[in-house]
């Protein structure tokens, strides 16, 4: 990568507001984390993959993080309905949650499905796989965890599989095209899809001389 990542200081970024409630479940569910596996979604949306997501995986937790206030409101309404105990949702920038709220070596599986490509060269450094808190959040991955991610953007999808398996020291375990069939996962998915448009979804996994 032709890329330098700046280095991230937690103790310099501004710690996110939760409430009581939100921090004594996120405490609970991080302190839990060996007996019953706890994943992240960065980006969860309105909740379609989060939803789908728990009801498929009934013995496992997903902390689902969305930043806008919008589709915050939409995911913590449509946890409500499905009555998911499996699920927490959370308003917040994840670049600042995790680093604050989540341990190292705790989490199974990160989600990051269809985030903003940020296509302009000068936004190059706002890509997830550039950011300097990735070195954090990347902290918090189990040796064997995966990261998952999805983008329609093929220029998108190869600067992530150079940049993880570079820059991050992540093997890539998976790199495919979703067929037309695949069933969405996500509302932009679902979109892309029905136009045949490619979908590209990465897997890479944290290997156990992880720098």
């Amino acid at each position: 990568m032709n890329i330098k990542i700046r280095s991230f200081n937690r103790q310099q970024a501004p710690k996110p507001n939760l409430t009581s409630l939100e921090i004594d479940k996120v405490n609970k569910w991080v302190s839990e984390s060996e007996k019953t596996p706890l994943c992240l979604e960065i980006g969860a949306g309105a909740g379609l993959h989060a939803i789908q997501w728990a009801k498929d995986n009934c013995s496992e937790r997903l902390i689902a993080i969305e930043q806008t206030h919008e589709r915050a409101s939409k995911l913590k309404q449509r946890v409500k309905n499905h009555s998911l105990e499996n699920i927490l949702p959370i308003q917040s920038d994840a670049m600042l949650f995790i680093p604050h709220y989540i341990l190292e070596n705790c989490i199974k599986d990160i989600f990051i499905l269809y985030p903003n490509p940020n296509p302009k060269e000068k936004d190059k450094n706002q890509r997830w796989v550039n950011m300097p808190a990735m070195k954090n959040i990347l902290a918090t991955l189990k040796i064997n965890g995966k990261l998952t991610l999805a983008t329609n953007i093929e220029n998108y999808a190869n600067e992530a599989s150079s940049g993880f398996q570079e820059q991050w020291q992540l093997n890539l375990l998976e790199s495919k095209a979703s067929p037309f069939s695949f069933n969405p996962r996500t509302h932009f998915e679902k979109k892309y899809l029905e136009r045949k448009n490619t979908c590209y979804n990465l897997v890479f996994g944290k290997e156990k001389n992880h720098q």
